[in-house]
């Protein structure tokens, strides 16, 4: 009876150490691999804007053909941060996950183009339009070090969560989807 009480209190305390504090808790707030496919949606419409509004680069090549480009080297990337967003959505109780994360790529992009109005059509590509034929380039730890740099400049949609528990930050393998 002794060992069994022993065990009960042990995995009591086990439970609430390796529990995420309510500020953690799933659909409240995002972990660093949400953070990080927040910013690979983020990177990926900002690209797709300055595409669609510049079309040529300084030297005259495709931005379409470079987004393409960009798309298709890091397609594996971008559907792990769309996953992994709707997974979030979805623990968070959205009954089309899905259709949110269309949602968010779409508030996105219309934050990105506003840019365009802001600085006008001349002014934004001017400064943007080479940002796409470099981003096509990209290998794949430079498209990690892009997105830290975007996830200091950018807020997210949902705040960050402050800590993990060694057992949650076991649960969770960081870039992996799981649909």
């Amino acid at each position: 009876m002794k060992s069994f009480r022993s065990l009960a209190i042990a995995a009591l305390a086990f439970a609430l150490v390796a529990a995420p504090a309510p500020s953690q808790a799933k659909g409240s707030c995002f972990s660093d691999n949400e953070v990080n496919a927040e910013q690979t949606v983020r990177l990926h419409s900002e690209l797709m804007v300055i595409a669609l509004t510049c079309r040529y680069s300084s030297e005259g090549a495709s931005l379409t053909s470079a987004y393409q480009t960009f798309t298709r080297k890091h397609l594996a990337a971008i559907r792990d941060a769309e996953g992994t967003l709707i997974n979030y959505y979805r623990g968070a109780g959205s009954r089309a996950p899905e259709s949110k994360v269309d949602k968010v790529r779409t508030l996105m992009g219309n934050e990105y183009s506003q840019r365009v109005a802001d600085l006008s059509h001349a002014s934004f590509c001017e400064n943007f339009r080479d940002r796409v034929m470099e981003a096509s380039t990209w290998s794949a730890s430079r498209l990690k070090q892009e997105l830290k740099d975007l996830a200091s400049r950018y807020p997210c949609q949902e705040s960050k969560c402050k800590f993990k528990t060694a057992a949650a930050e076991a649960i969770e393998p960081v870039g992996k989807n799981h649909r």
